[in-house]
């Protein structure tokens, strides 16, 4: 490859996980980001509860022993390879074409995929459904359950209000962000009722950011909530709330970010693409 062909293919690959990726909005990047590819394991400490605070008219001493609950946890690569004809890349190079990036693309949307698998639900080494790396949903120390679909007005707002209540037991307070299948989003698009133009997607949206009604998301990386995320990584009839990214509940550990790598193959003189990456999502308190 050019280094002009390099820069193309990776800005092709970037497009595709900026528009695609959600999962990122929902966690905090770990402190130190990326640690670069060689670490495989990283640390992380759980902050056990104190005693409360003490009200008296003089100081005293009454002291607790701070202590946490080490942990350690590997760091998974998620790639995706692919192939460049080694006649097209000859063909672009001559005539100054445009390269073909489909099958780059394709292979970056299956990175994001996963990554989004990871932090939203968690990552299994076999495939299965046994998570070794658990995302939110599955760490999550909750789970409220209603029969009664998206699809009848006042359902969804009751659903959120019920699993709010249980953050708010859990002392873990406004504001939110939520994350739906595609299913459940349609069907909170339109108006509450026949007498009123504001839609329960707005109506949700008060909600998570703490009632200030206005309907509009806070800006995306300063903490504000109040934003309802698409996927399908999230089963239909299912959805997850969860506290604003702030690195107190869950975080993201990088040791790679996402990047994409070419080598050309001796046999065939085709070159051989790879996007990757090395990240895994730590739940501290649940």
């Amino acid at each position: 490859l050019t280094e002009e062909q390099m820069t193309f293919y990776d800005e092709a690959v970037k497009q595709v996980i900026r528009h695609r990726i959600v999962g990122r909005n929902l966690i905090a990047l770990a402190p130190g980001s990326p640690f670069g590819f060689g670490v495989q394991q990283v640390d992380y400490n759980t902050l056990n509860d104190m005693s409360p605070a003490q009200l008296s008219m003089k100081l005293t001493e009454s002291t607790d022993i701070i202590t946490t609950t080490n942990g350690q946890i590997e760091i998974p690569i998620n790639h995706k390879e692919f192939e460049i004809d080694r006649r097209d890349l000859l063909s672009s190079q001559r005539n100054g074409t445009p390269l073909d990036t489909t099958t780059a693309r394709v292979a970056a949307e299956q990175v994001a995929i996963l990554e989004d698998t990871m932090i939203i639900q968690g990552g299994s080494l076999d495939g299965g459904s046994t998570y070794k790396f658990p995302g939110l949903y599955q760490g999550a120390g909750n789970s409220y359950s209603t029969s009664s679909d998206f699809g009848t007005a006042g359902n969804a707002i009751d659903a959120v209000k019920g699993a709010v209540q249980m953050l708010l037991d859990d002392a873990i307070y406004p504001p939110y962000n939520m994350v739906i299948n595609q299913e459940q989003y349609a069907e909170i698009l339109g108006p509450r009722s026949t007498t009123s133009d504001k839609t329960e997607l707005a109506i949700v949206k008060d909600i998570l950011r703490g009632g200030d009604g206005d309907g509009r998301a806070g800006e995306l990386g300063t903490g504000a909530g109040g934003y309802i995320f698409v996927s399908d990584v999230i089963t239909a009839g299912t959805g997850l709330v969860a506290a604003a990214p702030n690195g107190t509940y869950a975080d993201l550990a990088v040791a790679q970010d996402i990047v994409t790598e070419f080598e050309t193959l001796a046999k065939t003189g085709n070159t051989f693409g790879r996007v990757f990456e090395a990240m895994v999502p730590r739940i501290l308190k649940s």
